[in-house]
């Protein structure tokens, strides 16, 4: 199995992507608290003694337009994250290039400053629908999760000042904890993704100079690595093949939520990195 290349390179991009992941995380902690505290000021406008099926209907509607609010506000909070990791990834990759192929084109700069542009609307546009899906999905699970507990009460014919403690207390440290930790994993997954498309559009536009070029999977290998990264680690592919493992094809990392996993160019002339 060939070396992976570029591995200083690829550990000082994984550290810049990681730097981003911390700065984009506490803007989503500050988008949290928000969306926490304006969806209990819902919940408190109308009190009423008895926790009926109306109720029910209105609280859930109240809780689907703070969500709401909450997924357009990461979107529109993340959106530049999500456009900055692709940059990232295009000039990575031609980076990466340009290190190990030491020819005049790629030494100077002059193919990354002539194709950049190109490279970084291609990338963004690769982007848009699954980011705004993933988003979507998380919303969809935490109203999925307050409309469970909303059941509970009104089976149990609650007081409303016992669903409210349940929903601020129980609730918040079970289902609302435990979307932000999916919110939390949607944002680094999606930077990763968004890394990686960036090396991919790099990729297939510097097969144009480089027709050999093809790109290698590059796992960060460690105790919390899966299973399906290391068994990718270090395989090589054309630029549009994809990897197999286990009988399910992947056209890039990352190949499950959390993956750390990067596209790195390949030339068979290129020394291994040993």
């Amino acid at each position: 199995m060939p070396e992976v290349l570029a591995s200083t390179l690829t550990r000082e991009h994984a550290a810049e992507i990681t730097k981003l992941e911390r700065e984009e995380l506490e803007r989503l902690a500050r988008i949290y608290k928000a969306a926490r505290v304006e969806l209990f000021a819902r919940l408190a406008d109308a009190a009423p003694e008895k926790f009926t099926a109306q109720h029910y209907r209105a609280t859930l509607a109240q809780v689907e337009a703070g969500l709401r609010v909450m997924r357009d506000r990461l979107e529109g909070e993340f959106g530049p994250a999500i456009d900055r990791a692709a940059d990232r990834g295009v000039e990575q990759l031609l980076e990466q290039i340009s290190f190990f192929e030491r020819v005049g084109e790629f030494r100077d700069g002059a193919f990354g400053r002539i194709q950049l542009g190109a490279l970084r609307r291609v990338s963004r546009e690769l982007l848009a629908d699954r980011f705004e899906s993933s988003v979507q999905t998380f919303g969809r699970a935490l109203l999925g999760d307050v409309q469970r507990r909303l059941g509970v009460h009104m089976a149990m014919r609650s007081r409303w000042s016992e669903m409210a403690s349940d929903i601020a207390g129980r609730l918040e440290r079970s289902a609302i904890a435990g979307a932000r930790w999916k919110a939390e994993r949607i944002v680094r997954t999606e930077l990763h993704h968004a890394l990686n498309h960036g090396h991919q559009a790099s990729l297939e536009a510097a097969v144009e100079t480089l027709p050999d070029l093809r790109r290698q999977w590059d796992s960060t290998l460690d105790a919390r690595t899966s299973d399906v990264c290391k068994a990718l680690n270090g395989q090589v592919r054309a630029l549009r093949e994809p990897w197999v493992y286990e009988g399910r094809s992947i056209m890039q990392p990352p190949a499950r939520p959390n993956c750390r996993a990067q596209i790195v160019p390949y030339r068979d002339a290129w020394p291994s990195a040993s």
